[in-house]
């Protein structure tokens, strides 16, 4: 059994007053071609899955990204433990 069943993307952001958590609603199809687009317009955030888009948004108070730490774009890989 893997360590890691990845079967919905998630696509969170800070903007400073708290977390947006986006998740997919559909499952990711295995061994097939997933088309992923996420993108941001001030607190509002958008995932969409093979077509079907997902809405989120932050906290209000704050509207840009501030990057001065290290930003991590990348998923998991199965059976990585990331010890």
């Amino acid at each position: 059994m893997p360590l890691y069943s990845f079967q919905f993307y998630r696509f969170s952001y800070d903007l400073g007053k708290g977390p947006a958590r986006i998740i997919s609603d559909l499952q990711v199809e295995m061994n097939q071609w997933n088309q992923l687009q996420v993108y941001r317009e001030d607190i509002n955030g958008y995932l969409v899955l093979n077509g079907r888009r997902v809405t989120g948004n932050s906290a209000p108070g704050a509207s840009q990204l501030n990057l001065d730490t290290d930003m991590y774009l990348g998923g998991g890989v199965q059976g990585v433990s990331g010890k």
